[in-house]
C-alpha cells in the first residue's frame, strides 16, 4: 500500500479533525505522476534546483561516495552530483512520471554523467530494496517534510546510511523578510485564504511552520548525531503574474487538493490574494517579480561504529 503525503503547515488540535482533514489533503503517487507535466518540470523544479548546489556544498562528497537522493523529482540534485564527479547516485521517487523526467534529462547528458545516475522507483518512507549501511550520503530537497510518516522516513535513512555517513534534508523557513515576499509568506497567504473561504475553516488552526524543530527531533530520535541547521536562500524570478500563478496553482499536488475545496469565484479570489502578496500595490503585474526562497538545510550524521 502506497504511503501518503500530507501538507505539514496545517496543525490540527482535534485528533478526529486531523484525521478527516489529512484524508482531504492526502495525495498519492498518481497525483505526483500528474504533476510531472511541463509546468512542474519547466517552472517549479528548476527553482527548487537552485538549492541543489547548497546541498552539494554542505555534503562535500568524495568521488567514490555513493549518494542517495530521496524524493528526487526530475533529479536536479542527482545530475548536479554526477556532474560534480560523484561516481554513483541512486535517485529515488515514488512517482514513475517524475523518474521518466529524470531519464529524459539523462539522455541529454554525456555518458560520463548519465551512467552515474540510477533512477529507482521506491517509497521514500521505506526505501525498500536499498541495502543497510550502503550509502555514504543521503539528501532530500523539500521532500521528506511532506511525508506523512516522517518517523519512518528518518528511520529508513538511518538504516541505509553507512556509519559515519551524512544526511541532508531541506525545508522552508517560516520567517518573512522584507522587502520581497518569501516562499512561506506566499504559502501562508494561500492557506489563510483557503481556510477562510472553504469548508476547512472550522477544522484547522493557523500555524507557522515549525518543521525545522520537528525535523531535528525526528532525526535525533532515529539515532543521528551532530545535527545542525544552515539557513540558505535564493531569489526566484518570475516573468509575470501568469508564471507566478502557474508555480503555485498549476499541477502542484501539495495545493491541488486544497484548491478543490474552492469554487471558481473563490479560486479567482485566491489568485488575486497570491498576486497581491507578491506584487503588493504595484499595478505592473505583467512585469517581472521576485520572491525569496528562504530555507534551512538540516545536516545530521550517523554515529561511526568504530
Amino acid at each position: 500500500m502506497s504511503s501518503r503525503l500530507v501538507v505539514e503547515v496545517w496543525i490540527l488540535d482535534d485528533a478526529t479533525a486531523k484525521s478527516r482533514v489529512m484524508e482531504k489533503l492526502s495525495t498519492s503517487s498518481e497525483s505526483w505522476d500528474c504533476a510531472a507535466s511541463d509546468t512542474y518540470i519547466s517552472i517549479i523544479a528548476p527553482r527548487l534546483a537552485l538549492f541543489a548546489r547548497d546541498a552539494m556544498f554542505l555534503a562535500d562528497p568524495k568521488d567514490d561516495d555513493i549518494l542517495l537522493e530521496v524524493a528526487c523529482g526530475p533529479g536536479h540534485l542527482a545530475i548536479e552530483a554526477a556532474r560534480a564527479g560523484v561516481k554513483k547516485i541512486i535517485a529515488t521517487d515514488w512517482s514513475k512520471a517524475m523518474l521518466d523526467g529524470l531519464k529524459n534529462t539523462l539522455k541529454q547528458e554525456s555518458p560520463k554523467v548519465s551512467e552515474r545516475v540510477t533512477p529507482l522507483h521506491v517509497d521514500g518512507q521505506t526505501l525498500q530494496g536499498i541495502d543497510e549501511n550502503s550509502v555514504d550520503i543521503a539528501i532530500s530537497l523539500f521532500g521528506i517534510f511532506l511525508f506523512n510518516d516522517r518517523t519512518a522516513a528518518c528511520n529508513s535513512l538511518m538504516r541505509v546510511v553507512k556509519p559515519g555517513g551524512k544526511v541532508i534534508v531541506s525545508l522552508w523557513d517560516s520567517q518573512k523578510t522584507e522587502p520581497s515576499p518569501t516562499m512561506f509568506s506566499v504559502i501562508n497567504t494561500l492557506v489563510t485564504y483557503i481556510k477562510t473561504n472553504s469548508n476547512l475553516a472550522n477544522n484547522t488552526i493557523p500555524s507557522t511552520i515549525t518543521d525545522k524543530d520537528k525535523m531535528l527531533i525526528d532525526l535525533e530520535k532515529a539515532g543521528f548525531v551532530n545535527i545542525r541547521s544552515v539557513p540558505v536562500s535564493h531569489s526566484f524570478c518570475f516573468a509575470d503574474s501568469d508564471t507566478l500563478l502557474k508555480y503555485f496553482m498549476g499541477r502542484n499536488p501539495v495545493f491541488d487538493r486544497l484548491f478543490l475545496t474552492l469554487d471558481e469565484q473563490q479560486l479567482e479570489g485566491c489568485r488575486r490574494a497570491l498576486i497581491d502578496e507578491v506584487y503588493g500595490k504595484s499595478s505592473a503585474r505583467d512585469k517581472e517579480c521576485v520572491m525569496n526562497g528562504v530555507a534551512y538545510m538540516i545536516i545530521a550524521e550517523k554515529p561511526d561504529s568504530s
